[in-house]
């Protein structure tokens, strides 16, 4: 495919564990275009594109910089005719709507500069945006016949909630901010006798300013009922939806679903995230194991299967990672992630993900 022009933070993680493993297999460096910089002078994308011609761009999530979140804040809140916010504090969580039509809105642009080019996507923009809308994204796995938890849908705060948990016979579920992502702002919610328990990554502080939600990597178990409704309010501010809380099947540590790495539409990379809480990201200390060691070899294949059917939901995506739960043949779909190949150390026929995709890409050129 050619040179490979990566759009990303180009001191964060992701660029350097690519660049890592480009040269690990003698190949040389993609290009990088800083999210900053490209925020600061646009013109920078077309100039690259028309200077160098890469034939493949990638976009990564810009989720390393925190002046290029508060970037896409600003102008997602001016999009929407909102206030400004201030300075968001490290993982405080608050305006993700605004966050999402900032970010849609540089994207949107990108695509139009990349119009007028050769270059393939790796992702194409829509895919991305979609997958990045977790509520639209479960709306369209399930239109295209793809088992996922049953949705309740957008809820506008804490007892519409619980008044939709009753209508419907449930007696948990999770929250979720609309536009969130590695479990940032997740609640599990469990309502049983009258009484309500909650666990999230989202931590309740007091501050002279007001409570506020910080993400957190650690998990806090909260039983006070007026304080789980606020935090489900303040969840709904920001645009949250429910789904119904599955159970997972059970291994020894724990119980457990897997990340599925989709490249090409083929399941490449696969690990099994266990543990004893309700939110299972390996970011929050979950264990890792591999397929065979939570799965019979024909489920480990029904899996590998499912994953790709699903990607069939993206045509125009490359990369692909599925949050799956799958209890013998039959699977689930969690969750679709457009930046689910941050994995390291996880290998699939000896490579890590940015080494499968970039002997992918050098193949196909």
């Amino acid at each position: 495919m050619g040179a490979l022009l990566l759009l990303g933070v180009a001191k964060g993680k992701r660029v350097r564990l690519q660049q890592a493993a480009r040269a690990s297999l003698g190949l040389p460096a993609a290009q990088v275009l800083d999210w900053g910089d490209w925020l600061a002078q646009p013109q920078r994308l077309p100039d690259l594109l028309q200077q160098a011609s890469p034939a493949l761009l990638k976009i990564d999530s810009p989720g390393e910089d925190s002046a290029v979140q508060q970037h896409l804040l600003s102008l997602g809140a001016q999009l929407l005719h909102k206030p400004v916010p201030a300075p968001v504090a490290h993982g405080q969580l608050m305006a993700h709507d605004c966050w999402f039509a900032g970010f849609a809105e540089c994207l949107k642009q990108v695509q139009a500069q990349t119009a007028a080019h050769p270059v393939a996507l790796c992702n194409a923009v829509p895919d991305i945006l979609l997958m990045t809308d977790k509520l639209a994204c479960q709306q369209h796995l399930q239109a295209q016949g793809l088992p996922v938890p049953p949705l309740l849908g957008q809820i506008e705060s804490g007892d519409a909630l619980l008044a939709q948990m009753r209508a419907q016979s449930c007696s948990q579920v999770f929250v979720k901010i609309r536009y969130g992502s590695s479990a940032c702002g997740v609640l599990a919610l469990r309502s049983a006798g009258g009484k309500l328990a909650a666990s999230s990554s989202a931590d309740w502080q007091h501050s002279g300013a007001g409570p506020m939600l910080f993400n957190s990597k650690r998990i806090r178990h909260y039983r006070d009922a007026r304080q789980i409704m606020q935090i489900v309010d303040w969840l709904c501010a920001q645009q949250a939806y429910a789904e119904v809380w599955l159970p997972k099947p059970s291994a020894p540590g724990g119980h457990f679903d897997l990340r599925v790495l989709c490249l090409q539409g083929q399941a490449r990379h696969v690990v099994a995230r266990l543990s004893r809480q309700a939110m299972t990201n390996l970011h929050l200390d979950s264990q890792r194991r591999s397929a065979a060691e939570v799965l019979a070899a024909p489920h480990e294949q029904a899996l590998r299967c499912f994953a790709g059917r699903a990607a069939q939901a993206f045509p125009h995506s490359r990369v692909i990672g599925f949050d799956i739960i799958q209890r013998g043949v039959r699977s689930c779909l969690l969750e679709a992630n457009a930046f689910g190949d941050l994995l390291p150390g996880l290998l699939h026929a000896g490579h890590d993900p940015y080494q499968d995709q970039a002997l992918h890409w050098e193949a196909a050129a």
